[in-house]
């Protein structure tokens, strides 16, 4: 359908963003990735298979595990960078990496406009609800499809006339993120809550963190990036839709744009967002810990640039229950400590006197598994965290997929030199990255190289040491004999009893004796 109005707008990433696909999965270490001097290298399989250039051999690696890969690769010497996409740095170990979503032509990452058109409805849906008399808020909490009330059944829904296009980071590459679930926990019903990390899947939370222990990474749209997107409103359709008995909108949105849908849209995400974010630092003062100041300060930073013309909302994963669904619930905070049940559970407690609340509904109608679901969540707890070394046991943490709202006149006044500049930036700390790497391994070369250079010694460290270096120069029989890397020794045979054999001109390491100033080789021996 025409949409009558179209805002040519920008996505300004404040804190990496990731959405995962169908198609795009887990990576696995050892399978898909190693990581070497906290830098990430996930292989790129063609580039892998060739130059392996055995599929039996490559077959194996994978058959033997998390190990195969790189025991392969380290047999036939070959580097991992040579057989890797471009390195991508990360802080600690994390447990997977998880794949986001990417362009199929160009591989570069983009934001569905699906994500970013649910983020717009649960937007709307809070505006509308917040602002709904307390008997109708009631009505609608213990509804089946709270959706119908506020934004309309499927084929009238409000969202019907809202369109939004994928928003494309072509000139973007992806980060990793590795991350921390911060847990509040509460050893028994009569203590406090208090704050804590998740370090196991079960039993295990406590106040110490560490960069490792039930962490995984998200490939992410870093901070900075910027992608130009599309919002329409058929303003045209939805007049003519509101009017129509048939598909009986709710009077509730008839109005909703009476302001303009550009003016709308930015004044209700602000709004949303401001109340939001303070419940979120609210919460993480509420339960604090060590490292609660720097948790709000990134925080805050967000908070600063939530501007009625620049608003800022919250899509994809870590963003949570709040900034998805389910805020409408808690309009007040989120601090789980005052509330114990599901909405549905706590209007049945408030009501215990009412005689035209339906408590039958609540208590029998609401299957148990879904109450369950919602009241075990406590206002749903816990928070993901993505963190980055700074120094030695020092963190830098950031929530997950903060992302602002800008015009496109913003963008090229406000953002595009400066995004420019950091992505200039960013270039050559990444180049400077690879030429270290690939210094690091030309230098491990040489030293490999020289290790298995014979070493000449003096007959008195040979003495001390016990060892000496050789050349195999023939066999007889079972005897193998070794010319001694050993000043004085260069033309003697010394014997060794090896009956397996070795080739002509193999260096080894053996153990040795001097008795009398005469060498006496002894096992063990092997290759050097």
């Amino acid at each position: 359908m025409m949409a009558s109005i179209n805002l040519d707008l920008y996505l300004h990433v404040l804190t990496p963003v990731h959405v995962g696909g169908s198609e795009e999965k887990h990576l696995e270490a050892g399978i898909d990735y190693l990581i070497e001097n906290h830098q990430v290298f996930i292989f790129d399989q063609k580039k892998l298979r060739n130059r392996i250039n055995d599929d039996n051999q490559y077959c194996n690696a994978l058959e033997n595990g998390k190990g195969g890969m790189e025991s392969l690769l380290n047999d036939r010497r070959i580097p991992v960078h040579e057989v890797s996409l471009p390195p991508k740095s990360v802080t600690g170990m994390p447990t997977e990496i998880n794949a986001c979503i990417k362009n199929g032509l160009t591989g570069k990452p983009y934001l569905p406009g699906s994500s970013i058109k649910g983020a717009i409805r649960s937007i709307i849906f809070n505006k509308i609800y917040t602002g709904l008399p307390q008997e109708d808020q009631r009505r609608i909490q213990k509804a089946q499809y709270p959706d119908n009330d506020i934004l309309g059944k499927f084929g009238s829904s409000l969202m019907r006339f809202i369109q939004v296009s994928d928003v494309y980071f072509d000139d973007t590459e992806t980060i990793l993120c590795n991350t921390k679930i911060f847990n509040p926990q509460k050893s028994n019903p009569d203590i406090e809550w208090s704050g804590g990390w998740k370090h196991l899947l079960k039993n295990h939370t406590n106040d110490k963190f560490a960069p490792q222990g039930f962490t995984f990474a998200y490939e992410s749209i870093p901070t900075g990036a910027a992608g130009k997107f599309r919002l329409s409103f058929d303003e045209a359709l939805f007049n003519q839709a509101k009017n129509s008995r048939k598909l009986n909108i709710p009077s509730k949105i008839k109005n909703f744009f009476s302001n303009g849908f550009e003016q709308t849209i930015f004044d209700i995400i602000h709004q949303y967002s401001a109340n939001y974010l303070i419940n979120e630092s609210t919460y993480f003062k509420h339960y604090s810990i060590a490292e609660t100041e720097q948790i709000c300060q990134s925080y805050n930073n967000v908070i600063s640039n939530n501007q009625i013309t620049t608003p800022v909302f919250r899509t994809g994963s870590g963003s949570g229950f709040h900034s998805i669904t389910g805020d409408w619930h808690y309009p007040k905070n989120h601090v789980i400590d005052d509330v114990w049940g599901s909405p549905y559970e706590q209007a049945y407690d408030s009501n215990m006197d009412n005689p035209d609340f339906d408590k039958d509904y609540v208590k029998f109608k609401i299957p148990f598994k879904n109450r369950k679901k919602m009241e075990g969540g406590l206002k749903w707890k816990s928070r993901r965290l993505c963190f980055e070394g700074i120094g030695k046991n020092r963190y830098l943490f950031q929530p997950m997929g903060f992302v602002q709202l800008v015009t496109s006149t913003y963008y090229q006044n406000e953002l595009k030199d400066q995004i420019a500049a950091n992505k200039k930036e960013a270039l050559a700390i990444k180049e400077k990255v690879l030429q270290e790497i690939k210094a690091k391994e030309e230098a491990a070369r040489i030293a490999e190289e020289e290790a298995k250079k014979p070493k000449l010694r003096s007959l008195e460290t040979v003495k001390k040491e016990k060892q000496i270096d050789g050349e195999v120069i023939g066999q007889q029989g079972i005897q193998l004999f070794i010319k001694p890397f050993v000043e004085g020794f260069e033309d003697h045979k010394l014997p060794i009893r090896y009956p397996a054999g070795l080739p002509t001109g193999t260096i080894v390491i053996v153990s040795a004796t001097v008795i009398k100033d005469k060498i006496q080789l002894s096992h063990p021996m092997k290759k050097k």
